[in-house]
C-alpha cells in the first residue's frame, strides 16, 4: 500500500494527520458517472448487495448478491422472488456469494454456476467452494444443487478469497485467492493462489499441467503465483483468458492465464525488473501503478453475438477499478487503453449481453461507512450502458421522494447523460423553479407546509429533452434521535490481539432514552494508501449498548491503517444518527539488518536487502526469513542466528517500540562455498568411498537413485541449478533435462528419490542446509522437515526422502568434481583407442574407440567449452567400435569429447563443429 507519507508518523502528530486526513474523506461525495460522447447508462435495479453478473442467452441477467441470493432481472424488472437463495452462505469480511456464471449452452441444460463462502450450521470453519444448479424457468430446481469443487480451509482472516468464474472449451476456470498467506501461492499442496480447471461436472482433466506432479484436489491447479485474483473472462472466439489479479502495494495486473504459468506472487508484482523469476514465470498482460487506482475489479470481453456499440470497441476488455471508480477497455492486440466511464460507485463486475448491452454493477457505499461497507450492502446497483448514437438525454437516475423532519435539509439528486451535455431545470408541483438549474436541487429547511410536495427536472439539450419521474417530499415533526460513544475514548490506540470495549448511549427528543434495540454498532478498517478505502472488520451488530472486538494479530500488515467505530441510533419514527469514533495503531518502525551488511531476506515472501527498514502495527504477526544459503560477490554466506533468539524463518511479531533486529550470516570461502551451476558429487557420509548415483546411467523418468562405488561417472556428478530463494535443482550429467524427484510430490517418510523429467515441481527443489565443512543436509520442498537419506523400500536399498534425523546417512559432503572433466581443452595424445574422422566437421562425424575387455560403464560424451554436458553416448555395449555423431543440435563452435570408462577418463579430444 502506498503511505501517506514516506515516514509514518507516531505519536499526537499521527493521530491529528489521521483525523485531518479522515474528516476530507468524511465529506468526500461520489462524482457522477461519464461516458464517452452518445453512451448512456440507465439504472436498472437498486437496493442490492450485488457482487457478481452474468448474461444468459435469452437476455436475463443472473446477479449475484453477497448474502446468497442469485437474483435476476427479466425485461428490465428486477424478480421479487430469487433465483435460489443459497443456505449457511458466510458473507463475512469479502466472503459470500462472490460470482455467477451461466453455462454457454444455458439454453438446453439450464446450468449456472457459483463461487461462495459456505460455513456450515454451528462450525467454525469456512471454505470456498464452487457448485452447479439447474434452473428451472426463474427459479433453480429445489435440491439441484451439485457441488463441483471445495477450496481448503480459510484461515481467520477474511480478505483474498479469488472468486472468479469462467468457461472454455467445455471446461470451468477458477480463480483463488491466497487468504492473505502469500505463500500459499507457490505451493502445490493447496488450491489458494491459483487458477483452477475442471471439468463442468467437478472431475479433473488429465491433461492438467500439473495432474501427474500433485495430488487429490490439487490436481486441479492450471496455473499458480496470483495474489487475489477477483475476476476472469474468457473471449468468445479467441478463448484468450485474463486474469484481474488484484495487487499489494504498487501494482494492479491483467494476466493472460497461460496453463501452468508461474505469475511471481510474492516474489515479484507487476512487471519483473530485477527479482529471481520462478520457474515458467510470466509476465503481466498488462499492469498499472497505484496512482491509477488500487483494486482491479470487473473484467469482460466485448464481442456480443450483435454489437451495438461503434466497431472500435468490438473485441476489447472491459476492466473496472474498486477505488477510483472507473471502467476502462484495453486491446488485446495493442495493448492500448481508453478511458470508457468514470465516477462509478465501486464497481465489482461488468458482463456482456449477446445483443451488445454492456451491463455492470456499482456496489455502492463510499468511504466513510455507508452500508456495511463490503460485508453487506443496501444502495448496489445494476447499470445498463446503451450506445444512443444521437446524444437525446438519457436519465440514468430518477429522482426518489424523501422524508424529512422539519428544519431537516433534504436533497433530490438525479444522473442524466446527453451530447451536448444536457441543462437542467427542476419544477415543483409542475412549476420551474428559479435558480434550480443543477442535477441535484435541495429544500434546506422544510416547514409542515412543504409536506407532499412534488418535484422533477426536466433534462434538454439541442438533440432533445425528458422528464424525470416525480418524487415527493413528506414533511414530519420528528426530532433526530442523539447518538454518542462512551467508550473507546478518544485517542485510543490498538495492538494486535487487543480487545476493544464499545459502549454508547442514544436519545431522541420523542422517545427519550433509546432502548438496546434502536443501536446497530459496526467496526470498519481502513486504509490510507492511494486512494483510501475500507474494509469490513467487525460487521453489523443490532441490538446492544455495549460489546467488544478482538483486533487480530495476522491482518492488514500496512502501519497506515486505523479502525473506525461506528454507533447508528434509530428512533421510533425510523430517524437515524450515526457517529463514529477511531482507534489508531501502536506503530513502530523496525529495522532489518544483516551481519554482514548487504545479504537478503524476505518479509512476508518479499526480498528486500539489509539494513531496510519497514513501520508496522504492534503485535501484528509478519512473515520474516533469512535467505539461506546466498552469494554475494563470490562468496557463499549461510545463515548463524537473529539477534531475537528466532528461527530462520518465523513469524515475528512486531514489536510496539523501535527496534532493530539482525540476522547474522557465516561466509563460506574456497571449495565449501556452493556455485550456481556447479557440478558436484555427493558423499554420504556412512559411506565415505559411496557416491549418490544413478543405477546404470539410466536416462529414463522414474530410475532407481542409490549409492555406488565412486567411480566419477556422469550419473555421479550432479549439477546444482540455483532457482532462487536458496533452492537449487540437481541434474544428473548424464541425462540432462532429468532432475533429482521425490516420487508422487508425496511430503510422507521414506518415500523414493528418483530422477525425473524436469517440470518445476517442489519435489524438484531442494533446499541446502549448511552442516559445516562443506557437508549439508538436503530437503525437499514437497517435503519440509524431511531429508535426502539412504533407505529400504520394497527390498530395495536407494536414495529416500526421509523424516530428518541425526543420522551420517542425512549428511552429504558436496565434492567439486575435476575441471579436466568438464570442459578443460588440454588433450591427451592421440591413440587408436580414440579418432574422430573428420574433425573439423559439418554434418557428421565418426568416432571410433576401444574399450577394456572387462568393464561395467562406458560412455562417450561431448561438452562445451563453459563443462555443459551436450551429448551423452552410453556404448558400454557397443561392439562395433565406432559411434556416428550428428551435428544436429550442435552450434557452430569448439567441443571437447572424451571417453570415460567406469569413472574414469581413457580419451580426450578436442571437436570443431563447421
Amino acid at each position: 500500500m502506498n503511505h501517506l507519507s514516506a515516514t509514518f508518523l507516531t505519536g499526537k502528530a499521527a493521530v491529528l494527520a489521521l483525523l485531518l486526513w479522515l474528516c476530507l474523506l468524511q465529506f468526500q461525495r461520489a462524482e457522477a458517472q461519464s461516458f464517452p460522447s452518445n453512451f448512456a447508462g440507465v439504472q436498472v435495479a437498486t437496493g442490492l448487495d450485488p457482487v457478481g453478473i452474468d448474461v444468459a442467452p435469452d437476455g436475463r441477467v443472473f446477479l449475484a448478491e453477497k448474502n446468497g441470493k442469485v437474483r435476476i432481472v427479466k425485461n428490465g424488472a428486477l424478480l421479487a422472488t430469487p433465483f435460489v437463495t443459497i443456505p449457511n452462505v458466510d458473507n463475512f469480511n469479502e466472503r459470500g456469494l462472490l460470482k455467477v456464471v451461466v453455462d454457454p449452452n444455458f439454453s438446453t441444460n439450464n446450468f449456472i454456476y457459483v463461487y461462495y463462502t459456505y460455513k456450515a450450521a454451528g462450525s467454525s470453519v469456512s471454505n470456498n467452494r464452487v457448485s452447479r444448479f439447474t434452473a428451472a424457468g426463474d427459479v433453480a430446481v429445489s435440491g439441484s444443487e451439485l457441488v463441483l469443487i471445495t477450496i481448503d480451509p480459510l484461515g481467520s482472516v477474511g480478505y483474498h478469497n479469488g472468486g472468479g468464474l469462467a468457461i472454455r472449451d467445455g471446461k470451468l476456470f477458477i480463480s483463488v485467492g491466497e487468504n492473505t498467506v502469500a505463500e500459499n501461492a507457490q505451493s502445490l499442496t493447496t488450491l489458494k493462489g491459483k487458477i483452477l480447471r475442471i471439468n463442468l461436472d467437478g472431475s479433473i482433466p488429465t491433461d492438467n499441467p500439473f495432474y501427474s506432479t500433485a495430488s487429490g484436489v490439487n490436481r486441479a491447479i492450471w496455473a499458480l503465483g496470483l495474489r487475489n485474483p477477483f475476476r476472469l473472462a474468457a473471449q468468445p472466439g479467441t478463448g484468450k483468458l485474463f486474469i484481474n489479479d488484484v495487487g499489494n502495494s504498487t501494482w494492479e495486473e491483467i494476466n493472460e492465464a497461460i496453463a501452468g504459468k508461474n505469475y511471481g506472487w510474492p516474489g515479484i508484482e507487476g512487471v519483473r525488473t530485477n527479482q529471481v523469476s520462478p520457474t515458467n514465470y510470466q509476465d503481466p498482460f498488462y499492469a498499472y501503478d497505484h496512482s491509477q487506482g488500487c483494486s482491479i475489479t470487473a473484467g469482460a470481453f466485448y464481442n456480443p453475438t450483435t454489437a451495438k456499440f461503434p466497431a472500435a470497441y468490438v473485441g476489447k476488455y472491459f476492466f473496472g477499478d474498486y477505488c477510483n471508480g472507473w471502467l476502462k477497455a484495453i486491446d488485446p492486440a495493442t495493448k492500448a487503453v481508453t478511458t470508457f466511464a468514470t465516477g462509478i460507485n465501486r464497481p465489482l463486475d461488468v458482463a456482456i449481453a449477446n445483443d451488445g448491452t454492456l451491463y455492470f454493477i456499482a456496489r455502492g457505499g463510499i468511504a466513510g461507512g455507508s452500508d456495511a461497507a463490503n460485508t453487506s450492502s443496501t444502495n448496489g446497483v445494476l447499470w445498463r450502458v446503451d450506445y444512443t448514437g444521437n446524444g437525446v438525454p438519457v436519465i440514468a437516475v430518477q429522482p426518489t421522494s424523501k422524508t424529512a423532519s422539519v428544519g431537516q435539509s433534504v436533497t433530490f439528486n438525479t444522473v442524466a447523460s446527453g451530447n451536448p451535455t444536457p441543462s437542467y431545470q427542476w419544477q415543483r408541483n409542475g412549476v420551474a423553479i428559479s435558480g434550480a438549474t443543477a442535477s441535484s436541487y435541495t429544500v434546506s429547511s422544510p416547514a409542515l407546509a412543504d409536506n407532499g410536495a412534488k418535484f422533477r427536472v426536466m433534462v434538454s439539450n439541442s438533440a432533445g429533452s425528458a422528464t424525470s419521474s416525480e418524487a415527493t417530499l413528506t414533511v414530519i415533526t420528528n426530532q433526530l434521535p442523539v447518538a454518542t460513544i462512551s467508550t473507546p475514548a478518544s485517542g485510543a490506540q490498538y495492538a494486535g490481539g487487543d480487545i476493544i470495549t464499545f459502549s454508547g448511549t442514544g436519545t431522541d427528543g420523542e422517545d427519550g432514552t433509546l432502548p438496546a434495540s434502536a443501536f446497530t454498532w459496526k467496526v470498519d478498517l481502513y486504509h490510507f494508501d492511494n486512494p483510501a478505502h475500507a474494509h469490513p472488520a467487525m460487521e453489523p451488530v443490532s441490538g446492544i449498548t455495549s460489546g467488544s472486538f478482538t483486533v487480530p494479530t495476522q491482518m492488514e500488515t500496512s502501519a497506515n491503517v486505523l479502525f473506525r467505530l461506528f454507533l447508528t441510533v434509530t428512533d421510533s419514527k425510523g430517524a437515524t444518527t450515526t457517529v463514529s469514533r477511531d482507534i489508531v495503531p501502536i506503530a513502530s518502525t523496525i529495522t532489518l539488518a544483516t551481519n554482514p551488511a548487504g545479504l537478503a531476506l524476505k518479509l512476508d515472501g518479499s526480498t528486500v536487502t539489509g539494513p531496510s527498514s519497514f513501520t508496522g502495527v504492534s503485535r501484528i504477526v509478519r512473515s520474516l526469513e533469512a535467505v539461506s544459503p546466498q552469494t554475494v560477490g563470490g562468496i557463499t554466506y549461510t545463515f548463524a542466528s537473529w539477534s531475537n533468539g528466532g528461527a530462520r524463518l518465523q513469524s515475528l511479531s512486531t514489536p510496539g517500540t523501535n527496534t532493530t533486529l539482525t540476522a547474522t550470516f557465516a561466509p563460506s570461502t574456497g571449495s565449501t562455498g556452493i556455485v550456481a551451476g556447479g557440478v558436484y558429487e555427493l558423499e554420504p557420509q556412512h559411506a565415505l568411498s559411496k557416491r549418490l548415483d544413478v543405477r546404470a546411467l539410466s536416462t529414463a523418468d522414474q530410475a532407481i537413485v542409490e549409492l555406488y562405488q565412486s567411480n566419477s561417472g556422469a550419473n555421479q556428478r550432479w549439477k546444482f541449478i540455483d532457482i532462487g530463494n536458496g533452492l537449487y535443482e540437481l541434474e544428473p550429467q548424464h541425462a540432462p533435462g532429468k532432475r533429482l524427484d521425490v516420487a508422487g510430490r508425496s511430503a510422507g517418510d521414506n518415500i523414493k528419490v528418483q530422477t525425473y523429467s524436469s517440470n518445476g515441481g517442489s519435489n524438484q527443489r531442494w533446499k541446502l542446509i549448511d552442516l559445516g565443512g562443506n557437508i549439508y543436509g538436503l530437503e525437499p520442498q514437497c517435503a519440509i522437515g524431511n531429508r535426502l537419506d539412504i533407505g529400504l523400500v520394497d527390498g530395495v536399498t536407494r536414495a529416500v526422502s526421509k523424516l530428518a534425523n541425526a543420522n551420517s546417512s542425512q549428511r552429504w559432503k558436496l565434492i567439486t568434481t575435476s575441471a579436466t572433466r568438464v570442459g578443460a581443452i588440454t588433450e591427451m595424445a592421440e591413440s587408436e583407442s580414440f579418432i574422430l574422422t573428420p574433425n573439423p566437421f559439418t554434418t557428421e562425424t565418426t568416432i571410433n574407440f576401444q574399450l577394456p575387455a572387462k568393464h561395467q560403464q562406458a560412455t562417450i560424451q561431448l561438452h562445451n567449452l563453459q563443462g555443459q554436458l551436450v551429448r551423452l553416448i552410453d556404448v558400454s555395449t557397443n561392439t562395433e567400435g565406432y559411434v556416428h555423431v550428428s551435428r544436429k543440435g550442435l552450434a557452430a563452435g569448439v567441443y571437447v569429447s572424451s571417453l570415460e570408462v567406469d569413472g574414469t577418463l581413457i580419451a580426450k579430444k578436442r571437436v570443431v563443429v563447421n
